[in-house]
């Protein structure tokens, strides 16, 4: 019963964290949000202690140091509007900014450009879980944070389906979430953080990079262990 317990505590805060990192890249950073993310630091630093990823490490540190720092929450906030749409939307004078396409097609096609297979695919795979996407976000189905969505989404199921009892669904759900990692968010999303990074070298993206790849390299690491251990 404990391991039940335990294991249904740890896919809620897989569905929280996975959701935590989405906000980031759904739209500008909005009061209510940072107030999330203060808020949510403590979970950041307790899921630090469990771990030695250098990375995830490097980024709760950024992300504190980035929020420890601002004088006047309305300036940081325009600020951050401002990065938004120039790193994510490409809007800045002449192109001259660096930017980060937040989109699989763009890094994993051959031409290198949006609404591409990649798209097709997770979409086959967003609707065989009966998950979509809110119409209000209007973004290609292969943008980072519908992916890390849909893990979030995809963490709740798990969670139902242990409160049920449906051991047989949770090990399906699990296996379905390490083949969307393996097929599609970990072949490129090092290739968008490394992005992310350049474009906003010492900021607050900066920080969401390494935690979004930290925290992915964290979570297989665990599935992988997880699903061992089922099938032993």
């Amino acid at each position: 019963m404990e391991q039940t317990i335990n294991l249904k505590d740890i896919v809620g805060l897989r569905s929280r964290m996975y959701s935590f990192l989405s906000r980031a890249y759904t739209r500008e950073t909005d009061v209510a949000y940072l107030q999330q993310i203060i808020s949510f630091i403590p979970v950041l630093r307790k899921l630090g202690e469990n771990t030695s990823d250098e990375m995830y490490l490097k980024g709760v540190e950024k992300l504190i140091e980035r929020i420890s720092s601002i004088k006047d929450e309305n300036e940081y906030i325009e600020e951050l509007a401002r990065k938004f749409a120039t790193i994510f939307l490409n809007v800045s004078p002449n192109n001259v900014i660096p930017h980060a396409h937040p989109y699989e097609s763009v890094y994993l096609s051959s031409n290198k450009l949006v609404m591409q297979e990649q798209r097709d695919e997770v979409i086959e795979f967003y609707a065989k879980h009966n998950i979509g996407i809110g119409k209000d976000f209007k973004e290609p189905e292969d943008h980072i944070a519908v992916e890390l969505s849909f893990l979030s989404m995809l963490n709740e199921q798990v969670f139902n389906a242990i409160l049920e009892n449906e051991m047989a669904e949770v090990q399906g759900k699990l296996e379905a979430h390490k083949i969307f990692m393996e097929k599609h968010l970990m072949k490129w999303v090092h290739l968008f953080g490394n992005d992310l990074r350049k474009a906003d070298y010492d900021g607050f993206y900066n920080a969401f990079a390494d935690l979004t790849m930290g925290f992915i390299r964290i979570d297989y690491k665990f599935l992988v262990n997880l699903i061992s251990y089922s099938n032993e």
